[in-house]
């Protein structure tokens, strides 16, 4: 009864460490598992796990009581009658409660199954990991990766805490998570074949691994989307980034088998065979909850960083080379994304995210299927209620135009950004030079108005842009000169 008595208390003392106190009192979540435990369908859950309990205890208390053995007197039996009847009513009250609504066996399983708030430590693999102790470091790492985004998710995102390095790794990171899961699972579905050769999971497992691969394509688009913007800060890296860069590593080191394969060795390496990942049937659901966890975190780290992009771009933060631009107001390198190039960006996040969402939901069917432990990831997501709604951004469609030399760069098929950027750059500089011509006095300018500057071929496409541009002194080709006055020539 003392030992029933402790893990009790322990169990509490574990679940309460998913909350945290603050100095007024109230409760707060500590944890990403806090909103789960917070439910009242798990508190009924834990309900009946106490009451089980007190069944239990009132049975050993009333054997002790009627035991022939037994010299107590009659005051400790009295006692020990009333907890046992104590203990009855209220294992006879939640048994009432659960007729009328029953507790669904899967929220006792995520109740055994909660982990403690307090994360593992964080490791590299080692040459000496085998593959038991890879998928468990995979595991580790999801969960300390799941932590660090949860946690950049409690206050509104700071803009000031967004640079460009964190946020073109986080992609990298994520399109060589998903490459990697995408590998086991392939090696996964092989030997489900031969396991289950009529049945689902062999072809739920080959449909997760195309989802697998879509959500890598979403990310490797962000990836690239990201390579045409900026910050005004670099080298800064969050703590979500820094975990997610171990998740990838580890995924890595237990897809290949390279033992010194690092972020840096590329895919270009020989993957392990399924024999090797999934010697036995009793494996598949062991390599199955390595990729779920792995790509439970790709969902909220794409909503995450969605956010941080675009806190940084309400804040001008996140630039783009101005030369990039038709029209700019300013003579600077860098200036802030225009609206219909964040919108994309933001848009292929919402993509990344989607995607994987979809694969997460493939892991959750597929872990209920070949009953993996990763069945608490599925039951807590419900519980809690992880996901939102996506809509696409849209943006103010631009007015630019190509200008003369632009159009014909692409006329000619040059696809090469950096010459389509200096044909950009020099139309750019032809329409100011004519803007300064117009404006500065004694130029033979005769104040020609636009429309007829407008009907020569060879000049109407430069017109049109300056008239569409931003710039105030477009304004001086609208309306003629007024004539000036001679001057009488001086008599000698």
């Amino acid at each position: 009864m003392d030992k029933a008595a402790s893990q009790l208390r322990t169990g509490r003392e574990l679940l309460d460490t998913h909350f945290e106190s603050a100095p007024d009192g109230t409760r707060g979540q500590h944890s990403e598992w806090a909103a789960a435990v917070a439910l009242p369908t798990l508190r009924r859950a834990l309900l009946a796990e106490v009451a089980s309990v007190a069944q239990q205890v009132a049975d050993e208390v009333d054997q002790a009581v009627q035991s022939p053995g037994w010299r107590g007197t009659l005051g400790p039996r009295r006692a020990l009658n009333a907890a046992s009847h104590c203990l009855r009513v209220l294992g006879d009250s939640v048994l009432t409660a659960q007729e009328h609504e029953p507790v669904p066996a899967s929220h006792r399983d995520l109740l055994y199954d909660m982990p403690a708030s307090m994360l593992p430590p964080r490791r590299l693999p080692g040459h000496e990991d085998d593959i038991a102790s890879l998928r468990a470091g995979v595991i580790d790492s999801a969960q300390r990766t799941s932590r660090a985004i949860w946690q950049s998710t409690l206050e509104p995102a700071s803009p000031s805490a967004v640079t460009i390095t964190s946020l073109r790794q986080m992609a990298s990171y994520a399109v060589l998570t998903s490459h990697h899961c995408e590998i086991l699972l392939r090696a996964a579905a092989d030997k489900a074949a031969i396991y289950f050769p009529a049945q689902d999971p062999s072809h739920a497992i080959g449909a997760a691994v195309d989802a697998v691969a879509r959500t890598r394509e979403s990310w490797l688009s962000v990836a690239r989307a990201l390579s045409h913007f900026t910050t005004d800060k670099r080298g800064q890296i969050t703590q979500a980034t820094r975990e997610a860069a171990n998740l990838a590593m580890w995924t890595g080191r237990l897809a290949y088998e390279d033992p010194e394969w690092t972020l840096t060795s590329g895919p270009a390496h020989e993957p392990r065979s399924a024999r090797t990942l999934v010697p036995a049937l009793a494996d598949i659901p062991l390599i199955v909850a390595t990729v779920h966890h792995a790509i439970d975190v790709l969902e909220p780290a794409a909503d995450a960083e969605h956010d941080q992009a675009q806190a940084a771009a309400k804040d001008d933060r996140l630039l783009v080379p101005t030369v990039s631009l038709r029209q700019a107001d300013t003579t600077q390198p860098l200036t802030p994304a225009p609206d219909d190039r964040v919108a994309d960006l933001l848009n292929g996040y919402q993509a990344a995210a989607q995607a994987a969402a979809d694969v997460t939901a493939a892991m959750s069917g597929i872990a209920a299927s070949v009953a993996s432990p990763s069945r608490v990831l599925t039951t807590a997501r419900a519980a809690a209620g992880i996901g939102r709604q996506r809509h696409a951004v849209r943006a103010k469609p631009a007015t630019r135009r190509a200008g003369l030399l632009e159009t014909s760069m692409r006329d000619l098929g040059v696809s090469s950004p950096w010459l389509v950027q200096r044909a950009v750059a020099l139309d750019r500089a032809s329409e100011q030079l004519i803007l300064d011509a117009a404006a500065e006095p004694g130029t033979g300018y005769d104040g020609t108005p636009a429309e007829t500057l407008g009907q020569s071929a060879s000049t109407a496409a430069v017109v049109r842009n300056i008239l569409e541009s931003a710039e105030p002194r477009a304004a001086a080709l609208l309306q003629p000169r007024r004539p000036q006055q001679e001057l009488p020539e001086r008599e000698p």
